[in-house]
């Protein structure tokens, strides 16, 4: 028995009988469309520069969780698996299928006559929305797509929000990162960078500004406190630990606190920032010869009513 479960976009297998510990093959016939959307496995369009010529072409945006309008998975962030993927394209008008890894082969006039089959190696360990299925017709995409997956198997062992903060942290900060996250930090609307999700459309929101730009901030911040260089040490000693495994934001606190030999409780200070919304408005009050501090949420209307003051 099968059936669909919408709230979770889960399809629910019930085996016939009990099953005991062990590995197991199940086998799905599955159908989709690449109309209609952008999202998943999709046709897209461009038009020729010199004749104006419409040509279509199949990709892929699997990120988040749309691995699984492409084909039935586990579409979770923190899984991963290995993958042999094969692509089926036309055999003529110059058409090139891509994906992850190196083609190893392909079978002309298969599944029928006109189509060609490639076949790809065997992909290292990765999360679902990594995967990448291009078919196109055009020659200058090939480089432009293996710099994307090399970067993409960078990180793909890193938390959400940390891909988002590592990816814009060696842009121009000030003015394109700090700026702009202020803005959206400062309202009581704002949110936590970490957060518990529960369903694929709260997966999607947390795609933002907040995980992207607060992510980066704190990032360039907590390299500055510790120096560069014993930030990257640990940085470097987290990606080696936890290459193609699963790992959590606190993994990589504790590989940085390692680089440096424990003198700061990286997880302590990193924790306030990254487990609750906005950022602190410190005042001085000087009296004399005494100073006193104050610290409280800062809010862009001094009036709204905080509770993280």
């Amino acid at each position: 028995m099968a059936f669909s479960y919408p709230k979770h976009e889960f399809w629910v297998v019930v085996p016939n009988e009990e099953l005991s510990a062990g590995e197991y093959k199940l086998q799905l016939s599955f159908e989709g469309s690449l109309l209609n959307k952008i999202v998943g496995f999709y046709r897209s369009v461009y038009a020729d520069s010199k004749s104006h010529e419409q040509h279509f072409i199949a990709t892929s945006k699997f990120e988040p969780t749309y691995a699984r309008l492409a084909f039935p998975c586990f579409d979770e962030p923190q899984l991963k698996s290995k993958f042999k993927i094969s692509l089926t394209r036309s055999s003529g008008n110059n058409y090139i299928a891509l994906s992850n890894m190196n083609q190893e082969s392909e079978e002309l006039n298969f599944p029928t006559n006109g189509l060609t089959t490639v076949h790809f190696a065997n992909s290292v360990p990765i999360s679902t929305y990594l995967i990448c299925f291009i078919v196109y017709d055009f020659q200058s995409l090939e480089v432009s797509i293996q710099l994307m997956i090399k970067r993409q198997l960078l990180l793909l062992l890193v938390t959400n929000w940390l891909i988002c903060g590592l990816e814009v942290l060696d842009t121009s900060f000030l003015t394109h990162n700090l700026q702009p996250v202020q803005y959206l930090d400062n309202k009581l609307s704002s949110r936590a960078i970490m957060q518990a999700v529960s369903n694929p459309y709260q997966i999607t929101e947390m795609f933002d500004g907040i995980s992207y730009y607060k992510g980066s901030t704190l990032l360039r911040m907590l390299e500055s406190l510790l120096v560069d260089q014993v930030f990257r040490i640990g940085v470097i000693a987290y990606l080696k630990r936890f290459a193609y495994n699963n790992a959590e934001t606190d993994d990589l606190w504790t590989e940085i606190q390692t680089a440096t030999n424990n003198t700061v409780n990286v997880k302590k200070v990193m924790d306030t920032w990254t487990r609750q919304s906005g950022f602190p408005l410190v005042s001085a009050i000087r009296n004399g010869t005494k100073l006193t501090l104050k610290q409280q949420r800062f809010l862009s209307d001094p009036n709204t009513n905080s509770s993280n003051d």
